[in-house]
């Protein structure tokens, strides 16, 4: 049976009691590219070379067509792998910090030794050098060859009437500080990690020693990363400072550059270069001159050493599993389906690295990045109960925002604000480097909404694994409100 909408004078049709998805396939996808065999679908691994080849078959079994210029639908990704091994103890002004508990720490310098004696260490509070919003933590300081710590998040956090509120902005990410002093001729920054400000906990970064980064024969920091909370006052208490004093002066734009001493350590870089891979595919519209594109990253975290002296897989099922899943069942409804506009399907590379595999594509795009008119994300799908809401990321500016009110409407459901924006997962997926090149796009994500356990027990852990006993209606059912929303667009 058919229900007809109109929609700006568009006569659409959406089926009632039926869908053109099916939960077996779902599962298939999800528990194929989750199993231990993919090995926690890391870049540059056995686990890419077996991810590549399922989504190459899949495409392989659709009209999918490669782009020209691509080998096949693989668009190569240069990738330099660091993996940063410290050297005895890493001190600041006399306090040693541990890896992994105080600490966390990898580079993104192609220099394969590290060497650092005696460099000042400098709290610029948040690191933020922005004059939309007259902020500069930088003004009036020199921080070449020095080493850089700043808080997490940007001051709206902590005062609503600074940048945009508890919505983080760009300037909140961690990415961010690196960048800014990188530009500025710093040698590393660190970030003081705290839970709420940062949207997950220290176990999450606390491990993280080793760093991808797009291999564009460009230098990087020697050393980047994280500290713990505790480590933090421990390093102000030791230089004779207060921590939340000249962290409240920092929110109240009152703090200025605060010198916590030196840092001395010695560390050893393994570097690797090659190339992972993005996979593209189109399905050809009848307007063969513009593209709508629909993605979803493949890679999760690979696998880490335990405890136990065994590995640990990061299976990466919700994340990202569900995501893949569903490009490659929305591409084998518009292959019987031909879209009005070329339909583009990507899986891109190194998402969990910094969005890596996205960043390449808009830097060297295989299409003309002006004939991409909309562009739509899936990272962390609904494996659960059917939602009778629809979650918005980003500021309303977002000039498909209406087109997506419009679609609720027709099937009823109710689009909701990100109520965490202040965790910043608007920069955390790969539409992010579309809309920094204004690219219309827009973030499906269902991270901690339907499950908040998902986030404390299984986000970016082993235990993301695939559930047989997963409902999956309210992946079915955002499913068929992307198909609409893409016929739309």
């Amino acid at each position: 049976m058919l229900r007809h909408f109109v929609i700006n004078g568009i006569l659409l049709m959406t089926l009632i009691s039926c869908t053109s998805f099916e939960k077996k396939k779902l599962h298939h996808h999800i528990k194929t590219l989750a199993s231990d065999d993919f090995l926690g679908r890391s870049p540059m691994s056995e686990g890419e070379t077996k991810t590549l080849h399922y989504l190459e078959g899949q495409f392989n079994q659709m009209a999918i067509k490669p782009l020209l210029g691509l080998k096949g639908f693989r668009q190569p990704v240069p990738l330099a792998s660091i993996t940063t091994e410290i050297l005895g103890p890493v001190s600041i002004s006399g306090l040693e910090l541990s890896p992994v508990k105080d600490i966390s720490l990898n580079s993104s310098t192609l220099k394969e030794r590290i060497e650092l004696n005696d460099i000042p260490v400098i709290f610029l509070g948040f690191g933020i050098a922005a004059s939309e919003y007259d902020w500069d933590d930088y003004k009036n300081v020199d921080i070449k060859d020095k080493i850089v710590v700043t808080l997490v998040n940007d001051p709206g956090f902590y005062k609503p009437e600074y940048f945009r509120g508890k919505n983080m902005t760009y300037y909140g990410r961690w990415t961010y500080k690196f960048e800014e002093a990188k530009r500025r001729g710093a040698l590393g920054a660190l970030v003081i990690h705290e839970n709420e400000a940062a949207g997950y906990g220290f176990h999450v970064v606390s491990n993280k020693s080793s760093n991808l980064r797009i291999n564009d024969k460009g230098d990087g920091l020697t050393i980047q990363g994280w500290l713990s909370l505790d480590a933090a006052k421990q390093l102000f208490a030791k230089t004779g400072k207060n921590f939340d004093e000249n962290k409240t002066a920092a929110i109240n734009k009152t703090g200025a550059p605060i010198p916590l001493g030196t840092l001395s350590m010695r560390a050893k870089n393994t570097i690797s270069f090659g190339n992972s891979s993005n996979i593209c595919g189109y399905i050809e519209g009848t307007n063969t001159n513009e593209y709508t594109v629909i993605s979803a990253h493949w890679d999760h975290l690979g696998s880490k050493s335990n405890e136990q002296g065994g590995k640990d897989i990061y299976r990466g099922a919700i994340d990202n599993g569900t995501g893949v899943a569903a490009i490659i069942e929305l591409a084998r409804h518009f292959s019987k389906h031909k879209p009005a506009r070329n339909l583009l399907i990507c899986s891109f590379t190194a998402e969990e690295q910094g969005l890596l595999g996205a960043q390449y594509f808009v830097e060297s795009p295989p299409v003309p990045l002006k004939s991409i008119r909309g562009m739509l994300n899936f990272d962390c799908l609904n494996v659960g109960n059917e939602r009778e809401d629809i979650i918005f990321y980003g500021p309303e500016e977002n000039t498909l925002y209406p087109l997506l009110k419009e679609i609720a409407a027709v099937k009823k459901r109710v689009v909701l604000k990100d109520e965490n924006a202040s965790k910043g997962y608007f920069y955390r997926s790969d539409h992010f480097p579309f809309i920094q090149k204004k690219v219309p796009a827009l973030l499906f994500m269902d991270i901690g909404v339907s499950n908040p356990e998902y986030l404390t027990k299984h986000y970016h852990q082993p235990s993301d694994a695939h559930n047989p006993n997963w409902k999956l209606d309210g992946m079915i059912a955002d499913l068929e409100f992307f198909k609409l929303l893409i016929e739309r667009m």
